[in-house]
């Protein structure tokens, strides 16, 4: 049956049963640079260094290889006081005039030439910092390898961790936020109604966990 229910599905759009919601996706994005903004300002830094894909994905709206970015980083993205994010190693076309050329910030890319590599992107620091026109050199870092926090901090920069402040912002949410996490909610929950529905003798907890991935996707 759960099998069937894939192969004949007349069922898993739930905007089929329900009108989509009307959400301001510019307004959204601006909320949460915003949100990350005022953090940086509290804690006076100048620059965050995004790698995380959830962060890379509430600053930049990147979806792009998020299970990838989770182990093997290419995309990382800079935020400064003023502006908007720059983002580095983007292949989505939509954000192009946005995006810059990448250094390798993982071995799978680096190789040995890691060190070489941190050393690059710590000049790429400082000369965005020069062209903020900040003598601020205070930088928050995500998780990283150590050669890349060495390089900003042979290079002067302070080095602090940008975790906090990502997540401190994330902590209020907008009015469009809350409309999409009620309606990826509702979408889990036709899920679990289906997975409920196929529950029978003889079915495998992996097709049973398939019906509620697949609704989700």
């Amino acid at each position: 049956m759960p099998d069937s229910l894939i192969i004949n599905d007349d069922w898993s759009d739930l905007a089929a049963y329900h009108p989509l919601p009307e959400v301001n996706t510019g307004r959204l994005l601006a909320y949460r640079q915003r949100r990350l903004l005022d953090q940086m300002r509290q804690s006076n830094v100048a620059l965050v260094i995004l790698i995380n894909p959830v962060s890379l994905r509430y600053v930049a709206d990147l979806r792009s290889y998020m299970l990838y970015q989770t182990h093997i980083p290419t995309v990382y993205a800079f935020l400064g006081q003023e502006g908007e994010p720059i983002v580095h190693g983007i292949y989505d076309a939509e954000q192009s005039r946005l995006a810059r050329h990448a250094r390798s910030i993982n071995f799978f890319d680096a190789g040995d030439t890691m060190s070489d590599q941190a050393r690059l992107l710590a000049e790429d620091v400082v000369q965005y910092l020069a062209e903020l026109g900040t003598d601020n050199r205070r930088v928050a870092l995500e998780h990283s390898n150590p050669s890349l926090t060495q390089a900003l901090l042979q290079r002067g920069l302070e080095v602090v961790d940008a975790e906090p402040l990502v997540e401190r912002a994330r902590l209020i949410k907008s009015d469009d936020e809350l409309i999409c996490m009620r309606w990826s909610i509702a979408v889990a929950e036709l899920g679990i109604a289906k997975m409920e529905e196929a529950i029978r003798p003889g079915v495998s907890e992996s097709q049973l966990w398939a019906l509620l991935n697949y609704t989700n996707l």
